[in-house]
């Protein structure tokens, strides 16, 4: 019997909060559309968080086999540190895979009832499952070829908003494509701090991460870059569909610069993944701000 604090360790709860917030806009959006359930907006979140429990568990797997986290820096992993097993992990990634079809099943058979549809998002939810263990899981895990951003971005970004909106509405916003972008962008910011953290290791590793294969310097410029491009698509939203509520998350701005700077000047793996906490409450509060300027656009502005 697993004990609680080992299996919190394992799904690293701090992380789960990007499940809550990547669920945010779509729902927002269809909201002020007329069309928005309690419940399927529950089942989202509950797939997603654990959605983002099974690539946890995975990535400590497959890392853990490799010999990859056998020198890192930042939390303990538990494969590494063998606390638990590859075949105890192996266990909860399967029961974790369950738990994501029982979710994913039961809300797609309350969001439609054409098996069309079903079917449609049945395939989009399995390769989201594929994807979520093939980071690091499997002899051509995909984070060892620096496309771990790349799926952060379309599952966490794209699919997860254009998605959350279509499972409510049944319709597809073509206005939203520009938050889903800049959703993704800020979803990939988090696993950005993960390598950037994990350099040095990932590189004595062979896993050649984005963060690797440019380097700190590089590395930290790109990273500055998708965190202001993924505000300014929440902002070019605003002005483009004239919800000047959404306007809001300007004032995140000066957040954005100090966690910049702060990692600029970090001198060591434990100051980077120090700043772990900081990006994921800044997705949290991005997507909180376009909630609440949505709100205040519908009830406002119009």
């Amino acid at each position: 019997m697993l004990r609680l604090s080992v299996l919190l360790a394992l799904i690293r709860p701090r992380t789960l909060l990007l499940g809550i917030a990547v669920m945010l806009p779509g729902n927002a959006v269809a909201w002020r559309d007329g069309q928005f359930s309690v419940v399927l907006f529950a089942l989202m979140l509950a797939t997603t968080i654990a959605l983002q429990s099974l690539s946890n568990i995975a990535n400590d797997y497959g890392d853990g086999k490799r010999g990859t986290d056998d020198q890192r820096i930042g939390p303990v992993r538990m494969v590494a540190s063998g606390a638990l097993s590859l075949r105890a992990v192996r266990r909860c990634m399967w029961v974790c895979a369950l738990l994501v079809l029982l979710l994913g099943a039961s809300l797609l058979f309350l969001a439609f009832d054409q098996w069309v549809q079903v079917a449609d998002f049945a395939v989009l939810g399995i390769l989201s499952m594929l994807a979520a263990v093939g980071y690091t899981v499997g002899r051509y895990a995909y984070g060892y070829y620096g496309l771990g951003e790349i799926a952060v971005f379309v599952f966490f970004g794209l699919l997860a908003v254009m998605g959350s909106y279509y499972l409510q509405t049944h319709q597809i916003n073509s206005s939203l494509w520009i938050v889903a972008c800049g959703c993704g962008l800020f979803a990939a910011a988090v696993l950005m701090i993960n390598n950037l953290r994990d350099l040095d290791n990932d590189r004595d590793a062979g896993k050649h991460t984005v963060a690797v294969f440019l380097g700190r310097k590089y590395a930290l410029l790109l990273y500055g870059c998708v965190l202001f491009a993924g505000l300014l698509c929440y902002l070019m939203f605003a002005l483009m569909a004239r919800q000047w509520g959404v306007l809001l998350c300007i004032i995140l701005m000066p957040m954005l610069i100090k966690h910049i700077h702060r990692l600029r000047l970090a001198t060591s793996a434990h100051k980077v993944g120090a700043e772990l906490p900081a990006i994921v409450v800044i997705n949290l509060l991005v997507n909180g701000l376009f909630v609440v300027g949505t709100v205040l656009s519908a009830l406002l502005f119009q």
